[in-house]
């Protein structure tokens, strides 16, 4: 079986610049997915589009 290996980013619960430092090192080691919960962002849709 074939898996793909992924990470998990929350938008509202972190900074911008550690999400990308973490997304670069997470490719860096293979990871290819990128899972997002945009349940918890309060700012408005606006904020994330």
């Amino acid at each position: 079986m074939f898996r793909r290996l992924g990470i998990s980013v929350y938008p509202d619960n972190s900074v911008f610049e550690e999400d990308l430092a973490y997304i670069t090192f997470a490719k860096a080691q293979g990871f290819e997915r990128i899972f997002m919960s945009m349940l918890e962002v309060t700012q408005g849709k606006a904020a994330v589009a």
